[in-house]
């Protein structure tokens, strides 16, 4: 009988195998060895997609599968039964292995840098960015896209120390066009071709589905990127477990370790802390499960300057790490955003920055401190075209229609929700 060389690498928990000389390659999903043993199984020869289908795998079962792999691809019958029973026993013997151990007598021991995927600020392990809605969390989290698949320090004091492409779940927003502008906006700003990138960032809609259900799919997409966003951990959570907070918070931070690259998640407060963010532990919103399970977190505050215009405007931010597991906490990190209207499109530059006073994090209740904020004020007051915005805030008529144009669906988009 020929030698088999039998090849296996874990996905996930999934198993990608592959058994020459036939070259036959199988890939078992959602494998079961408690009671009776099924997977899903997709079969392939030499790269070339033959079928996939769900699959007890008893002896009957194998040869079925056998049997349907050598009839479409015309091969040799015996030779494909050798190597479906090859390659179901690999698989079963590494369900029940669960991977070896390690002696930490001897294991290399972590140092300042280990598995850094930006220096100083995301670390290898479950780290998560809080922060209030409309503070900008997408685009910083697009920000650090750009940097890891660029290699370029794009903020100011955030090096990259991986790069690589990036995976990104959008589950709150994923037209793909919206997150392409902001790209686009964040490049212009930084000086950088944005299709001259090196590694791709590829978005990912979510369509409404939960972490724990998609997190299968996504371990696969991400095998070979650097990192992983998850935009936002609210919108990913799904429902309740049978009105079980605590369960449905560990599905999700489950699926997180199951997805086995360094991710970052996106999270909103609750809105209690949401009303004295500045004051606020950094806590997000959710059971104590959250804050069990996350490694490093980081709670981030800002504020619009003072007099911002239509065509200019700078916000500032100071990100305070409010927990890390495995050393000191790390340092602030407090940098400017510059965003400028310059010939046709926005650009989005990040500087150095003063770190922001904790009591000046946000707009003041009844005192709009950005052009957004006034001009979303007046509108709900009434002045919904551009003479009555302009009579209202003491504007020009030609910028009272450029917010307008601007901010009309943002506005709207909130009343509704």
């Amino acid at each position: 009988m020929t030698v088999q060389d039998v090849t296996v690498e874990q996905v996930g928990t999934s198993f990608r195998v592959r058994v020459d000389p036939l070259a036959a390659e199988f890939l078992f999903r959602d494998v079961a060895a408690d009671g009776e043993m099924r997977a899903d199984v997709t079969v392939a020869h030499d790269g070339r997609h033959l079928f996939r289908s769900t699959s007890t795998l008893s002896l009957a079962g194998r040869d079925r599968i056998a049997k349907t792999a050598a009839e479409m691809d015309s091969g040799d019958g015996e030779a494909w039964r050798h190597a479906t029973f090859a390659a179901v026993e690999r698989v079963l013997v590494a369900v029940e292995d669960m991977g070896a151990g390690a002696d930490l007598r001897y294991a290399e021991a972590a140092g300042n840098a280990t598995g850094m995927v930006i220096e100083d600020f995301w670390p290898a392990a479950a780290t998560r960015l809080v922060m209030p809605r409309e503070f900008g969390k997408s685009t910083f989290a697009r920000t650090g896209c750009v940097s890891i698949t660029s290699g370029r320090e794009v903020i100011p004091g955030l090096k990259p120390r991986l790069t690589g492409p990036v995976l990104y779940v959008a589950a709150e927003d994923p037209t793909v066009a919206f997150h392409a502008k902001n790209v686009e906006e964040i490049c212009r700003g930084a000086g950088i071709d944005r299709a001259a990138i090196p590694h791709p960032i590829e978005l990912y809609d979510a369509r409404g589905r939960s972490l724990h259900r998609i997190a299968r799919n996504l371990t696969e997409r991400a095998q070979d990127c650097a990192a992983v966003v998850l935009d936002s951990k609210q919108a990913l959570e799904g429902a309740m477990v049978e009105g079980n907070i605590r369960d449905r918070d560990s599905l999700f931070w489950n699926a997180v370790d199951m997805i086995e690259r360094p991710t970052l998640v996106l999270l909103h407060p609750n809105r209690e802390d949401r009303r004295a963010w500045g004051r606020s532990d950094g806590s997000p919103a959710g059971s104590d499960v959250s804050g069990d399970r996350l490694r490093c977190l980081w709670k981030g505050v800002m504020t619009d300057d003072a007099d911002p215009s239509i065509v200019a405007s700078t916000r500032r931010y100071t990100l305070e790490c409010r927990k890390w597991s495995h050393g000191p906490r790390f340092q602030p990190v407090s940098f400017a955003l510059e965003r400028r209207f310059i010939d046709g499109g926005w650009a989005f530059r990040f500087e150095h920055s003063d770190p922001v006073r904790q009591e000046d994090d946000g707009p003041r209740a009844g005192r709009p401190t950005t052009a957004y904020g006034e001009t979303a004020a007046a509108y709900r007051a009434g002045a919904r075209t551009p003479e009555a915005l302009a009579k209202a805030l003491g504007i020009g008529y030609d910028t009272a229609r450029m917010r307008l144009n601007r901010y009309r669906e943002q506005i709207e988009r909130e009343a509704e929700a």
